[in-house]
């Protein structure tokens, strides 16, 4: 009998029926042509994809709601990419996080970046790659549908989206493609003497996004950061770029007492660029490593942990980074760009640093958790220092259903069984079945369950 209740929902779904992201073709009464600018700039600008990359993109937000970020559909999806279910409310989480406002451009920009890297990495890929021409165009629109917004009749709508972005959208934007490269660097001067530490600094720009800086110091390369550069927008407004700035601390092991060289390159995908080379001197060089101390764990529950700690050194502290993951699993829940990223890092207040370990961002798993901490100064000198958590049983996971730590097609059949009344869920199962967040258990929470589980959806 479970095998039948188990085919007959997957069938349901791979046949798209009560399937989110049919696609919303009315007309709005809001200012569509800037809420447009606004999230071609942030595609191209901030998250460094091509022209071709952001047609694609764009011509799928028009199809699911006109570029309105307020709006409904469905009666339970929302915004740009109508989130619905749990992604829904992990927009709204986000946001409120991150002091953004859910119902605006802004935030819901901010937080498809963020989903597009924790859940859908092979789609950036295939995004960030994609060739700068029309046909790249179609086919970023036909992908970004066809993997992300997934509607019941998919390939028919994904060639849709693939023809509105070849049509539309790159006939409006392909002509920045063929801007020319232009940069300059600020720092360091070429000839010039530092004592303590280097700071590269300077901007680049081209028609189509720049995907990333690169320097080579003295043979020893490392990856800039971006940054705006208003001044550049200024000077060059046909090139709309919002990161044209770049800066990097350059580690003081990368440099030499006395003579230095430093050659910069911009690079889209694997094409390269060069910015220049500059010759300069150094002295005195900061070495000295900054050092954690009273390291503190509080508020441990079933959600998480809290640790505080205080850093310290001779020079200034760039950030602290705490990367941690579960005994359990190995490694295979750590942050991938621990590293840098800003998930991974603690607030500073002076010389206090603080950081909250969600089990969320561990796949809900109780018991050991393990945490380094890494203080990294603008020399690039690194203090460390370790610690363990055990983090109890409690928080409950989204379709877990019998506690088994695993979302299942049996925890879907629960969730079924539960709705037409072959079965009464006890309160500790209820807040796991409700899949969607709107404080009930429908029909409609087994469906998303078993779409997590079939992988036509990426989380719960």
């Amino acid at each position: 009998m479970k095998k039948k209740w188990i085919s007959f929902l997957i069938a349901l779904i791979l046949a798209g029926q009560l399937f989110a992201g049919a696609g919303i073709s009315e007309s709005y009464a809001w200012d569509r042509e800037t809420n447009q600018k606004q999230i071609y700039t942030y595609l191209t600008a901030q998250m460094g994809l091509n022209v071709a990359a952001a047609c694609g993109i764009m011509a799928n937000i028009e199809r699911e709601c006109g570029f309105n970020p307020d709006i409904i559909g469905g009666g339970r999806f929302y915004g740009l990419c109508q989130w619905g279910g749990s992604r829904r409310q992990d927009l709204i989480s986000y946001c409120s996080q991150k002091g953004l406002d859910y119902k605006t451009v802004e935030g819901q920009m901010n937080y498809l970046e963020y989903e597009l890297q924790k859940d859908y990495p092979e789609l950036l890929q295939k995004l960030r790659t994609i060739a700068c021409t029309q046909e790249g165009a179609y086919q970023a629109g036909y992908d970004w549908c066809y993997y992300f917004e997934r509607p019941g009749n998919i390939v028919q709508e994904s060639t849709k989206r693939g023809n509105l972005a070849m049509t539309t959208y790159w006939a409006m934007y392909g002509a920045a493609a063929s801007l020319p490269f232009r940069s300059w660097i600020d720092s360091p001067a070429a000839g010039q003497h530092y004592e303590g530490t280097v700071r590269l600094e300077g901007w680049a720009i081209l028609g189509e996004a720049i995907t990333e800086i690169r320097a080579v110091v003295n043979d020893n390369e490392l990856v800039c950061a971006r940054k705006e550069r208003e001044d550049v927008n200024v000077a060059y407004p046909e090139y709309n770029v919002k990161q044209a700035g770049f800066y990097a601390n350059v580690p003081t092991a990368f440099l030499n007492e006395g003579a230095n060289k430093v050659a910069l390159y911009a690079y889209k995908g694997t094409v390269k660029y060069e910015i220049g080379t500059v010759e300069f001197t150094c002295s005195d060089l900061d070495v000295t490593k900054p050092v954690v101390t009273d390291v503190s764990v509080t508020d441990v529950n079933e959600n998480g942990y809290t640790i505080t700690c205080k850093v310290t050194d001779d020079g200034q502290i760039d950030r602290v980074q705490f990367p941690t993951w579960t005994e359990a699993g190995g490694q295979d829940d750590l942050d991938p760009q621990w590293m840098t990223s800003q998930t991974s890092r603690g607030t500073m207040e002076g010389d206090a640093v603080t950081c909250r370990i969600k089990v969320k961002d561990h796949d809900y798993e109780s018991g050991v958790y393990l945490t380094h901490i890494y203080a990294i100064d603008t020399g690039g000198n690194m203090g460390m220092a370790m610690l363990e958590c055990q983090v109890p049983e409690g928080a409950v996971r989204i379709g877990d259903l019998n506690g088994d730590k695993l979302v299942t097609a049996e925890d879907s059949l629960r969730v079924l069984r539960h709705v037409v009344k072959l079965e009464q869920l006890a309160d500790t199962w209820m807040k796991a079945a409700d899949a969607d967040g709107d404080g009930g258990v429908t029909a409609q929470d087994a469906l998303l369950i078993l779409q997590r589980v079939v992988k036509l959806i990426s989380a719960l």
